[in-house]
């Protein structure tokens, strides 16, 4: 899971990529066919679990702070060892510039994609708190905060 608020600072820029004139407010309010649903109409749909599966919450953010701690965590989740030398060799290979470098000398999966190769962000978190505007943050929090509490983001 990602902190929906960065969530969708990272779908609008994607949207933009397709339509330069695209408004975050549409984005923020989009439920069509482009955007089955909220942030937190989906994590809430997640958590639901209507088939009883066993569950592990991965906190995108966590991810970026502690790769080696999280990848340790989804390999006992899944029942899979790994030395921490291996685990360190993947993370250096998911780094965002190593996959830039991928997406310039390979374009993206999908050829018939508007979307550039410029698509990529930062690969970091919170960048919302700069990007949106306070009054959508509020908005968000009204329609999401018990989603954001869940998951420790707030």
């Amino acid at each position: 899971v990602r902190d929906g608020r960065d969530a969708l600072m990272s779908y609008w820029k994607m949207l933009r990529e397709v339509d330069p004139h695209f408004s975050l407010e549409k984005a923020f309010t989009l439920e069509d066919g482009l955007s089955p649903c909220s942030w937190e109409k989906y994590a809430r749909c997640w958590l639901g679990n209507p088939y009883g599966a066993k569950l592990m919450t991965l906190r995108y953010e966590d991810l970026l702070r502690q790769p080696v701690r999280e990848l340790v965590r989804v390999g006992d989740f899944l029942g899979v060892t790994r030395s921490e030398e291996e685990l360190s060799s993947i993370v250096c290979g998911a780094d965002i510039e190593k996959m830039r470098g991928i997406a310039l000398r390979h374009g993206w999966d999908n050829s018939g994609s508007p979307m550039n190769n410029s698509f990529l962000g930062q690969g970091q978190s919170g960048g919302y708190r700069n990007e949106m505007p306070a009054e959508l943050q509020e908005r968000f929090l009204r329609r999401a905060g018990d989603m954001l509490g869940h998951f420790g983001y707030l």
